[in-house]
């Protein structure tokens, strides 16, 4: 099966990183994210973000309801923006959490060892 979806004007990218086996994230760069998102967002509607507006636009291009599966930058940013915490997992995946966040855009991580 061969599957081919045109989008004009996105490109997917990706690579591959090396951590060390316990790499850390400091804290102080995850309070940074969570004040910098609260700032950009203290006067607007998260839906009136242009990137967000681009994405939910490009999961309706691909089929799939952006109200009932929020991209995952825009459902991370809505919880930290009622006041939950920054959800720890691990240090990589936190690391793309803050990547997403920083750039209002879905990210994702897999571990190719497994």
């Amino acid at each position: 099966m061969k599957i081919k979806i045109e989008l004009k004007g996105w490109c997917l990218f990706f690579s591959v990183l090396e951590a060390e086996k316990k790499p850390y994230l400091e804290e102080k760069i995850v309070e940074d994210t969570i004040n910098y998102l609260k700032e950009e967002f203290k006067e607007k509607e998260l839906s009136k973000d242009e990137t967000v507006a681009q994405i939910r636009k490009l999961f309706h291009q691909t089929g799939c309801d952006p109200t009932k599966y929020r991209p995952s930058f825009e459902a991370l940013a809505r919880r930290i923006l009622k006041g939950e915490l920054f959800p720890r997992i691990n240090p990589q995946v936190d690391f793309c959490n803050i990547l997403s966040l920083q750039w209002h855009i879905p990210c994702c991580i897999c571990d190719l060892s497994k």
